[in-house]
């Protein structure tokens, strides 16, 4: 999975990568490779953009804790952004939506990235 992630200009210790299409178990690996790559060029944490991500699946979903427990191991922090409906409804049956926060656009989630103390 090739993305191209860029440093927020709001706040450029975080990263901003869009994702797309859809997550599962065939493109878990690269998904984990990529979310992986990402946090190592963060300084403080990443958002995820989803506003393109059609489907997440149980491959999608591993991908996604993996990156999380790595994220707060690493003392960093992730947010998702313009999660579409579908994709949300995936991640409040599965309790996701308490894992990551999300938010409606990069300024709101690049602001809680950057307080001290919030949850990843």
């Amino acid at each position: 999975m090739k993305i191209k992630t860029r440093a927020s200009e709001l706040n450029p210790k975080i990263m901003i990568a869009p994702l797309s299409g859809k997550l599962g178990v065939r493109e878990a690996e690269d998904l984990g490779a990529t979310l992986s790559d990402v946090l190592s060029k963060s300084a403080t944490g990443v958002v995820l953009d989803m506003s393109q991500v059609r489907f997440v699946g149980s491959g999608g979903l591993r991908a996604f804790m993996l990156a999380y427990r790595e994220a707060a191991n690493a003392g960093k922090k992730m947010a998702m952004i313009r999660v579409q409906p579908a994709v949300y409804k995936i991640f409040k049956l599965t309790t996701f939506d308490a894992l990551f926060r999300i938010f409606e656009d990069e300024a709101a989630a690049v602001k809680a990235i950057g307080e001290t103390g919030t949850k990843s």
